[in-house]
């Protein structure tokens, strides 16, 4: 994929499933950017809590999310769903009760983009906060081309 604009648009997809006690915290995460350019697609999978409650009530505030309710289709369903609705360069993928670290993720991936321009990153970091103990995990690879993508299966 040839990305030739300064900035590169997000689709964020989060697939939402009774998740009320996590999700505000996550999207409040996402909402935070200092880069504006993302639409974010919640997709409420069939939730018997205030899920869809909480995603309708952000919908109305922020311009940039969509939210798609289904019936209990199960997690990948509800990805697959969000692709469809896309509408980014690229695609991110966030569970309903994970947050966003700083409100430069966005800004430092369209810099890494722009960079290295690669078809797909796979980009994880993890940290986990206690009183005794702090273990953080990153990772960050890209894959410019299907060889590379091959390679890495090996």
């Amino acid at each position: 994929m040839s990305i030739q604009k300064e900035t590169v648009f997000f689709s964020i997809i989060v697939p939402v499933y009774n998740v009320e006690d996590y999700l505000s915290q996550c999207l409040e995460s996402i909402l935070c950017q200092s880069c504006s350019n993302f639409e974010l697609i919640l997709i409420n999978d069939g939730s018997t809590d205030s899920s869809l409650e909480i995603c309708q009530q952000y919908k109305q505030k922020f311009h940039q999310i969509k939210v798609i309710d289904q019936k209990n289709e199960g997690l990948s369903d509800a990805r697959n769903k969000g692709i469809l609705a896309a509408k980014g360069d690229y695609i991110i993928f966030t569970d309903s009760d994970d947050y966003w670290v700083g409100s430069e993720v966005l800004q430092d991936l369209n810099h890494l983009i722009k960079e290295s321009n690669p078809d797909v990153i796979i980009h994880e970091e993890s940290r986990f906060f206690s009183e005794k103990d702090v273990a953080c995990k990153y990772n960050q690879r890209f894959i410019k081309t299907k060889a590379e993508e091959l390679k890495m299966k090996s």
